[in-house]
């Protein structure tokens, strides 16, 4: 059973030669050579497609004189629906006219048939090197055209590649539209001079931050604000500016949405009538509202940044009772809403209820509780339990039961 790494090397090659009896030695020595080059051998152009439309094929090895067409004129007529499949010319008729007019229309190798069988090795590895560097191409073009940040090569001020992201940046549908043309030309003119001082920096390699912030102006004069990183790289005999740009308007849509959020919450918590704490998982009270302070006396001085059990309006009775709690609560389990004793910053007490949740804040998951003083609604409970112990004392009724529980967060 064939193994990945085996069919990673596996290498498909079509044959094509109108003389059968070459079909057998080619077949036999290249397999002697390197079993992982498998052929197929076809006669004519309708077999050729045929075979293309049926299995991929990694390399053609295609005879020079044949009867319907020779090897130049089927390259052609595969190139203009396979582009991407290597061709070699592999023939005992040729001359460097037909070698000059082979590499002319893209043909990827010229190798003569000797009748040295030694040629077969030569064949063996120009086979591999064609398919390896178009692998490699195929790869880099799919890495290249898949990112989605432009990509752009820039050789004496001009766009000499660009991906398909850099195209719809600028605005344009088609990479060939932006080739050739000035890549300052797409900077907006207040931030030329900037742009042209970092390349110089990048150039003498001083470029500190190493990405920037420019505008640029897209095809329908629209400006976008980009991301940009530059890089020297070596380059036939110079040197290219590689550069990636990314467009920035999703990440300044979405960080408006969550400013825009967070005000509206931010309001919200500071006109909410009941108190709102925010406590972080470790303990320490990072926010509260206006309402939290006027309901407890504290001023924000005194509560925020402090660990919550030492906050002045918890009373020191029940501060082993809220570890375990918050304990509990630290491991994901959330009490059902409590009713509570506090203390007022005079020292009077009064009675909570409180509703708890967990929020995500800057990141981080907090604990967040909404706090109601409901000292009065006691205080009337507390006049009717008296009321009905009265009336219990002249009736047969059976006294009610006044509760006592006044421990913090838990239930009455």
């Amino acid at each position: 059973m064939p193994t990945e790494l085996s069919q990673l090397n596996r290498v498909r090659v079509l044959h094509v030669d109108d003389d059968p009896n070459q079909f057998e030695f080619l077949r036999y020595f290249i397999h002697q050579l390197d079993p992982d080059l498998e052929v197929v051998c076809v006669q004519t152009p309708q077999e050729v497609f045929s075979e293309l439309e049926k299995e991929d094929v990694d390399c053609i090895v295609t005879d020079f004189q044949m009867p319907q067409m020779n090897g130049i004129e089927l390259a052609q007529k595969i190139k203009q629906r396979y582009d991407n499949i290597p061709i070699i010319i592999y023939t005992g008729q040729g001359s460097e006219e037909v070698a000059e007019a082979a590499f002319a229309v893209g043909i990827d190798d010229y190798i003569r048939k000797e009748l040295d069988t030694s040629h077969y090795q030569v064949l063996v590895k120009r086979i591999k090197q064609v398919v390896e560097k178009n692998r490699t191409e195929m790869l880099y073009q799919r890495v290249v055209q898949g990112i989605r940040d432009g990509l752009a090569l820039v050789v004496n001020g001009k766009i000499i590649y660009a991906n398909q992201a850099q195209a719809e940046l600028f605005g344009y549908e088609r990479v060939e539209d932006i080739i050739g043309t000035r890549a300052l030309d797409y900077v907006y003119e207040e931030d030329i001079p900037t742009a042209e001082k970092r390349m110089a920096e990048v150039v003498a390699g001083k470029a500190h931050p190493h990405f920037y912030n420019y505008r640029v102006k897209r095809r329908n004069g629209e400006l976008v604000e980009v991301e940009v990183t530059a890089t020297v790289i070596p380059f036939r005999s110079g040197l290219a500016f590689m550069v990636l740009s990314r467009d920035l308007s999703e990440r300044k849509r979405l960080e408006e949405e969550k400013r825009v959020s967070e005000e509206r919450f931010r309001k919200i918590v500071e006109l909410a009538p009941d108190g709102i704490v925010t406590v972080s998982l470790r303990g320490i009270v990072t926010s509260v509202n206006p309402a939290f302070l006027k309901i407890t006396g504290f001023s924000e001085e005194e509560i925020i940044g402090k660990p919550f059990y030492q906050l002045g309006s918890l009373r020191n009775l029940d501060i082993r009772n809220n570890l375990k709690i918050f304990a509990q609560i630290v491991r994901g389990k959330l009490p059902p809403p409590v009713e509570f004793v506090f203390q007022y910053k005079d020292g009077s007490m009064g009675w909570g209820e409180a509703h708890l949740g967990f929020i995500e804040r800057d990141g981080k998951k907090e604990l967040l509780a909404i706090v109601r003083d409901i000292t009065e609604r006691k205080w009337v409970e507390s006049e009717l339990y008296k009321s009905l112990a009265k009336s219990a004392q002249s009736s047969p009724l059976r006294k009610p039961e006044t509760p006592t529980n006044n421990n913090l967060c838990s239930n009455p």
